[in-house]
């Protein structure tokens, strides 16, 4: 029964470990993208990981095309996270300024405040700075040009995407995977998950090797996800592969990818991957509100974990320890947060004793201009 219903069914540790040690790694334009999103120290680590296992490495021409769209965009998206903070600084300030207001603040609590306010400010400053001037040197790009050079698909026919294109429309309607999520964004956008699916299958189809697909994209026709739990890939998705190709799938996030590797002798540090985990989360977070449609202002809160300054992280925990939150708990809303001031205040009143790998066949051995999708894309897809 096994055998009919592979995509249920996890890898035996003699499968995983054929899978991540001799098999194409293949990375989505997101995991490339979020790089712009981590501390120096953490985006530092994982290109030299990256480096480490260049010979394995293979970029779909989609995801290299939609790195480059969207890499100035994304720099920018960051940027703005700085003065977002900065605003949400100031107004937890004036509000806690306002003395008459609130005339049981210690003011030497207040005055803890004001001075690791300055100290933020001026991180904020520093790292929006210093993190615009990516949009013209990137040592992101110029790390990654160097890691995928002679590692990138060939652009496809416009017959072959044409062909792509009019089989997404038959697959989106049945909702059939990868990418039918997408099916509100213009065309030809909306087709870009499967575009990259086509050129995985084919890649795998030349080479004759199992894939590992890393994707920081939380959305459900990538994942199996049950009552907001994200269970697996999705099982259509791994039969689809193996029926096309012979091959092995495995589907993984940028974390689980990275401690798979730490598990094989590529680590990184602790800090590196808690930071990668807690941005996982955040992602996954922001896409279950946004799937629910009940999207709040909560952008500013994300916005606090995903500043790449290491100061500035240092900052925030400060400043959430002197509140008494946890630092996962401190609100954007500049209301909810001197709400949460003030009852850590009360309760400190009330009680002031209380503590607190080798790579087989070259990766760029093949073209897949020839190649093209079933007449029928629904017929192998259950």
């Amino acid at each position: 029964m096994k055998n009919m219903f592979l995509g249920y069914y996890e890898l035996t540790s003699e499968e995983s470990a054929v899978i991540w040690n001799d098999s194409i790694i293949v990375t989505d334009a997101n995991v490339l993208l979020n790089l712009y999103t981590y501390s120096t120290s953490t985006w530092e680590e994982l290109l030299r990981l990256m480096t480490e296992l260049k010979d394995r490495l293979w970029l779909p021409f989609q995801v290299a095309d939609e790195y480059h769209r969207n890499r100035v965009s994304s720099i920018r998206k960051e940027a703005r996270r700085y003065s977002e903070i900065h605003n949400s600084l100031k107004i937890v300030a004036d509000e806690l300024g306002a003395r008459k207001r609130h005339p049981f603040i210690d003011p030497e609590l207040f005055k803890d405040f004001q001075e690791l306010s300055a100290r933020m400010d001026a991180a904020l400053k520093t790292g929006e700075k210093a993190h615009s001037a990516f949009v013209r040197k990137d040592p992101i790009r110029e790390q990654l040009t160097d890691i995928f050079e002679g590692r990138v698909g060939e652009s496809l026919r416009s017959d072959v995407l044409d062909k792509i294109y009019r089989d997404g429309a038959v697959r989106y309607a049945k909702k059939i995977p990868p990418g039918y999520q997408d099916e509100k964004k213009p065309e030809p956008e909306r087709y870009g998950d499967l575009v990259v699916w086509r050129e995985m299958i084919e890649k795998a189809k030349c080479l004759k090797k199992g894939m590992v697909f890393v994707t920081d994209d939380a959305k459900n026709d990538w994942w199996l996800i049950i009552d907001g739990e994200t269970i697996g890939p999705r099982p259509e998705l791994l039969r689809e592969f193996q029926s096309e190709t012979g091959q092995t799938l495995c589907i993984c996030k940028s974390d689980e990818f990275i401690a798979r590797a730490t598990e094989r002798g590529k680590a990184l540090s602790e800090k590196a991957l808690a930071e990668l985990e807690a941005a996982r989360k955040s992602r996954e977070e922001e896409d279950l509100r946004k799937a629910a449609n009940c999207e709040t202002d909560n952008s500013k809160e994300r916005a606090l974990y995903s500043i790449p300054t290491v100061e500035l992280a240092s900052a925030e925990r400060a400043m959430a320890s002197m509140m008494k939150i946890p630092m996962l708990e401190v609100q954007a809303s500049a209301e909810r947060a001197m709400a949460s001031m003030m009852k850590n205040q009360n309760g400190a009143n009330s009680d002031e004793q209380r503590e607190s790998a080798d790579s087989g066949a070259n990766v760029n051995d093949c073209r897949i201009d020839d190649a093209s999708p079933n007449d029928d894309p629904s017929a192998d897809v259950p």
